[in-house]
């Protein structure tokens, strides 16, 4: 593949070999300095593992104590 010169047929070939697991080092360089290609592969490859729903999770696990043995860097109720 050409890297300077890139077409739909690359990016078609592209995406498939990242589907398979089979990116090359400079393929993921090239792809890592070009965002939109690299966001328009994700985009592919997400629609064919997710499609179009989107979900969250509300999880909210609160320690009402300042006795927290957990190494959390971002909570305040961790022990010093």
């Amino acid at each position: 593949m050409e890297l300077f010169k890139f077409n739909l047929d690359d990016f078609d070939a592209l995406h498939e070999k990242i589907r398979k697991g089979e990116i090359e080092r400079e393929e993921a360089v090239f792809l890592a300095n070009k965002p939109s290609l690299l966001f328009g592969v994700a985009d592919e490859l997400r629609r064919e593992e997710r499609g179009e729903e989107v979900t969250y999770v509300g999880n909210r696990n609160i320690n009402f104590t300042n006795v927290c043995l957990g190494d959390c860097k971002f909570c305040a109720f961790r022990v010093r």
